[in-house]
């Protein structure tokens, strides 16, 4: 159950970053709102899961999930443009998140 919970905090640093881009780009109130309470449920979840999982495994994937998650979230909901090096970037963050976990034992 910690890996799952380790893809939601993930993904709400993906909203937290979403949001926060919103917020800053169209003094939107409300998406300000959305990111600090993404940002305390991304986070809140983390130190939740560093108790079964450990940091040096936990930290990288809840990073690279927020990375990759940024720049598809930012491609696909916010037209901007990605080029092919760094989708292909985004594919080697997914590999080594995976490999990360699969060396774990959990």
């Amino acid at each position: 159950m910690p890996w799952f919970f380790l893809l939601i905090a993930g993904l709400f640093e993906v909203a937290f970053v979403l949001f926060l881009e919103r917020a800053s780009t169209r003094s939107d109130l409300a998406a300000a709102a959305a990111a600090v309470v993404s940002l305390l449920v991304s986070v809140g979840l983390l130190a939740a899961v560093m108790r079964d999982i450990p940091v040096h495994v936990a930290y990288p994937i809840w990073t690279g999930i927020g990375v990759a998650g940024a720049t598809l979230g930012a491609a696909f909901l916010l037209n901007d443009k990605v080029s092919s090096y760094q989708l292909a970037a985004v594919v080697v963050i997914f590999g080594a998140v995976s490999y990360l976990h699969s060396t774990t034992g959990n």
